[in-house]
């Protein structure tokens, strides 16, 4: 290779390593070490074996990308390709989202934990993302215009919210290379805990099957929640006038909650399955996630009257089949499909507060 060839040859990898892709290199989770190769998101000439394989028909796109956008090169690998976890679900906007046999198939969930009654805690995107904006049941990847975090605080650039909005794409030290700083000046850790002990990691299982994508295991120090309302600003601890998060069931006021229904193994509001949404007739829900103090998987993921709620208790993070992406079926804002069931409304409610007379 010539002095001139080597040099555009160097000036190329560069390019594609800036612009909307840039970020930090360091990974521990994915897109780390050999885990990834810069091939799987960029290519130089627009064309891999010898032409075989074109892209935007062998002309390329802009940062060598596979790709003609950001959110499509995520999706190039994470929608349906074998041996990524999926986050697009096949449930459109129009159904109930998605169709009940994605519920636990969806949002990268390992086929090892099928049986999770809430699935991957990432959730799922609807088949239809690239044409739904101001969905009730997503993140909105398809506003191609700026748009605003509810609860205020976080606005997109002009082109819209895109996977790198929440995700550092080249990786970094963060639980699922979430960036370190989302929308503000200090870095929010949610790997490690204090100890330094990285508590989502099973150590009962092996391989990657210690990567869990299902009940993860959070530490109350890992600070999730605060790294939602790093964009949701007008949701904290400190309102009274709106529930709060990052708070255990001991410190929460007696009249407030019942914390020997939520410790018991069955209390009010607790179920084994999640109902079919329009036609439930088994009244309770899975036990909804928390947040624990500890230094392992186990010890994190025990139920105990210091458990903490958080934005995870409620809600999926890319998206969720129930409106406002919650984690079960409560109230059906939308009229584009039959509402919910009410039997199951108030159990994730329940869990927690038992409030009022059972029949």
């Amino acid at each position: 290779m010539s002095p001139r060839s080597l040099m555009v040859s160097l000036m190329l990898v560069a390019a594609a390593l800036v612009g909307p892709f840039a970020g930090t290199a360091l990974a521990a989770h994915a897109h780390s070490g050999t885990s990834l190769g810069c091939s799987s998101c960029h290519v130089m000439h627009g064309q891999r074996n010898d032409g075989a394989e074109k892209f935007n028909n062998g002309d390329g796109y802009e940062h060598l990308l596979v790709a003609g956008s950001i959110n499509e090169t995520c999706l190039y690998c994470h929608n349906g390709k074998s041996s990524y976890p999926d986050v697009v679900a096949s449930g459109a906007s129009t159904d109930m989202i998605p169709v009940a046999a994605d519920k636990n198939t969806s949002g990268g969930q390992s086929t090892e934990y099928l049986g999770d009654p809430y699935g991957a805690s990432a959730g799922c995107f609807l088949s239809d993302w690239t044409a739904t904006t101001n969905s009730k049941f997503e993140h909105d990847l398809a506003l191609a215009a700026a748009a605003q975090a509810p609860q205020n605080g976080w606005t997109s650039p002009a082109t819209g919210m895109t996977c790198g909005s929440c995700h550092e794409v080249h990786g970094n030290l963060n639980w699922r290379n979430l960036k370190l700083r989302p929308n503000g000046t200090t870095d929010i850790n949610i790997t490690e805990n204090e100890a330094g002990a990285d508590v989502q990691m099973d150590t009962a299982k092996s391989g990657k099957s210690q990567k869990r994508t299902d009940a993860i295991a959070f530490n109350e120090g890992n600070d999730l929640s605060n790294w939602c309302i790093d964009c949701h600003r007008n949701l904290n601890s400190s309102i009274t006038t709106k529930h709060p998060v990052d708070r255990s069931l001991a410190e929460a006021a007696a009249a407030n909650v019942d914390r020997a229904n939520w410790t018991a193994t069955s209390g009010w509001g607790f179920g084994t399955t999640i109902d079919p949404e329009s036609t439930g007739t088994e009244y309770g829900i899975p036990r909804v996630r928390f947040a624990q103090t500890g230094n392992s998987f186990s010890a994190c993921t025990t139920v105990a009257e210091a458990n903490e709620v958080m934005c995870l208790t409620c809600h999926k993070a890319h998206g969720s089949r129930y409106d406002s992406l919650l984690v079960w079926p409560y109230v059906r804002y939308s009229s584009a499909s039959p509402p919910y069931s009410s039997i199951d409304r108030n159990a994730a409610c329940q869990q927690c507060h038992n409030r009022g007379v059972h029949s």
